[in-house]
């Protein structure tokens, strides 16, 4: 998110780039002398916007097509399949999936990973939910260490008060057949809660029951992680190198 943020560049950075520092003497005071700072031109550019959206663009610009493989020669068999095949594509517009799938792909082009999870509301209708760092949530898979199967899934957030104050941590975990909710009050006091975690007297206690999310035997979490980085990873150097040049180029140009 740093590299996201032009504000937050590495050429905002005044220990990186430092200002100018310049001597000047002190009017009436031919022996003294004073020092006062020159502030440099600094130039960020949201390159790494445009390429996160570039291939954003690519990716989800056009729906997602559905087709039969068609390997069954047999007609009942391939009306069932082509019966299917309508009731998916129907229930995946109804659940909005093509806007879960442009956040997720948003989410993992700008901090590399995302999560879809499914849950039925109160109707008992099916819908799903994009999870992303970008919303606050951090995102913890585990996975069997034989097979690769996700096995649980933790989602971590905060609620905050009026002045932006994080007040109650809550974790969500699924597994193959429930979803379990622990959450933590969180003191006001920083160093009230310092003390409280030195100490691990800050726990978690669960909330209500463990309720099942429907979707035995499956965990209802679709992650996915580019261990790559986001979408500009390969471009990041360059990036800093030609923001760098950039600012030196304005830098210059004011003494011409």
């Amino acid at each position: 998110l740093r590299e996201y943020q032009p504000s937050a560049h590495k050429i905002n950075n005044n220990v990186i780039y430092p200002d100018v520092w310049k001597e000047m003497p002190v009017p009436g005071k031919p022996n003294q002398k004073r020092l006062f700072v020159q502030p440099i031109t600094r130039v960020a550019v949201a390159m790494q916007r445009v390429l996160k959206v570039k291939r954003n663009t690519h990716v989800c610009g056009n729906d997602v097509q559905f087709e039969l493989a068609r390997k069954e020669k047999e007609e009942i068999k391939e009306l069932e399949n082509t019966r299917s095949l309508l009731d998916f594509k129907e229930g995946w517009l109804t659940m909005g999936m093509e806007e879960r799938m442009y956040e997720a792909v948003d989410s993992i082009f700008t901090v590399s990973d995302a999560a879809i999870v499914f849950y039925f509301d109160s109707d008992n209708n099916p819908k799903a939910k994009t999870l992303s760092f970008i919303n606050g949530d951090k995102l913890y898979p585990h996975y069997n260490s034989i097979t690769g199967d996700l096995e649980l899934f933790a989602r971590k957030y905060y609620d905050y008060d009026e002045d932006g104050k994080a007040t109650i941590e809550w974790v969500e975990v699924w597994d193959d057949k429930y979803l379990y909710r622990f959450k933590r009050g969180l003191s006001k006091s920083d160093f009230v809660q310092k003390f409280k975690d030195t100490f691990k007297l800050a726990g978690f206690e669960m909330v209500g029951k463990p309720k099942e999310h429907g979707f035995y035997p499956h965990v209802p979490v679709a992650y996915h992680v580019n261990i790559e980085g986001p979408a500009w990873a390969f471009s990041q150097k360059t990036i800093e190198h030609y923001e760098e040049a950039l600012s030196y180029f304005f830098e210059n140009n004011k003494a011409y």
